[in-house]
C-alpha cells in the first residue's frame, strides 16, 4: 500500500461547527412503539433521515447518512441496519469551563479518536494506520463551548469505499 493511499484511508478531519447547535424534536404517534418507525416515509415506506439530532448528543452506535450541509440544524440519523456513511464509535466529554482553544481540542480529538479506533474495529494498534476504514470527528467551537456548554468530541467511523449496512464494530479490516 502506497503512502498516498494510506493517507486517503486515514482521515482525521475536524468538522468545525459554527455557533450553537439546536436539537429539534418532532412528534410522531409511532415513536417509541415501533423501532425505526420515525425513519419511515408513510407514503413510500422508504427510510427518511431524522434531521432533529444535535450532533453533540450522538452516542456510540448511532449511524448517520452523510454529514452534508449546515450542522446547525442537526444531523441525519438512520438505523445502522440501513446503508449509512458514518457510525459513532466513541463520544467523550472534555473538562473545563474555559475554552482551551481549537488547536488543543483538535489534538485531544486526534488522541482520543485514534486510541478508540483500533479497539472498536478489532485491530491491534495502530489500528487506523492499518485499516481500510477511516475516521473523522466533530469538535466544539468556541461558540459551542461558551454559549451552549457543548464539550463533546464525537468520533465517526466509515468505509472510504462507500456506505455500509450494519455496524463496523469488530469488522477487523
Amino acid at each position: 500500500m502506497t503512502a498516498a493511499r494510506m493517507n486517503i484511508r486515514r482521515i482525521g478531519v475536524t468538522l468545525l461547527v459554527l455557533g450553537a447547535l439546536t436539537g429539534l424534536s418532532g412528534c410522531d404517534a409511532l415513536d417509541g412503539l415501533v423501532p425505526g418507525a420515525e425513519n419511515l416515509d408513510e407514503g413510500t415506506t422508504e427510510l427518511i433521515p431524522d434531521v432533529s439530532t444535535d450532533v453533540f448528543t450522538l452516542a456510540r452506535g448511532d449511524c448517520l447518512d452523510g454529514l452534508d450541509g449546515d450542522l446547525h440544524s442537526g444531523v441525519a440519523t438512520v438505523p445502522c441496519s440501513a446503508g449509512h456513511d458514518w457510525e459513532v464509535y466513541a463520544a467523550t466529554e472534555l473538562d473545563g469551563t474555559e475554552f482551551p482553544g481549537s488547536d488543543v481540542i483538535v489534538a485531544e480529538a486526534e488522541k482520543r479518536c485514534g486510541a478508540a479506533f483500533g479497539p472498536f474495529v478489532g485491530l491491534p494498534e495502530p489500528g487506523a494506520a492499518s485499516s481500510e476504514l477511516g475516521y473523522i470527528y466533530v469538535t466544539p467551537t468556541e461558540a459551542d463551548w461558551t454559549e451552549s456548554s457543548h464539550r463533546a468530541i464525537v468520533c465517526l467511523i466509515g468505509d472510504m469505499g462507500g456506505p455500509v449496512a450494519g455496524t463496523l464494530a469488530g469488522a477487523a479490516r
